[in-house]
């Protein structure tokens, strides 16, 4: 009897385990990564925006902003979705400076460029 106890709650333990690990990876989730081709791997591009870290400076107040991704040969990869710094404040509490969130009305033309090592970005700015 107490042996069914235990596994009834060590897998009680793991589902909760499970639920906890998934609620806190999309609570301090700050973009989305789109990409049409299915072959593609998302991972290298999560990989070199988190490694670069400077997406803040893209955002938007109270709007999702969606910039295209393109590869080091040029070739359109995947598309990044920026949360709005009022989303990020809302779901877990992260405060993004007022001094680098930029007004609707201010936005340039924005590509992202993986580096050629695919260790990080490079924004290209159009004016």
């Amino acid at each position: 009897m107490s042996s069914i106890f235990k596994v009834k709650s060590f897998s009680l333990f793991i589902i909760c385990l499970t639920f906890s690990l998934a609620s806190f990876a999309q609570q301090n989730q700050h973009f989305i990564l789109h990409s049409t081709n299915p072959d593609l791997d998302l991972t290298v591009y999560e990989n070199a925006v988190e490694n670069w870290g400077g997406l803040d400076k893209f955002r938007l107040l109270n709007k999702r902003r969606t910039i295209p991704f393109f590869d080091v040969m040029g070739n359109e990869g995947v598309t990044i979705e920026l949360f709005s710094a009022q989303e990020l404040l809302n779901n877990n509490g992260t405060q993004i400076s007022p001094h680098t969130i930029i007004k609707e009305e201010d936005v340039l033309v924005t590509v992202f460029v993986l580096t050629p090592d695919r260790l990080s970005i490079k924004p290209k700015i159009e004016k």
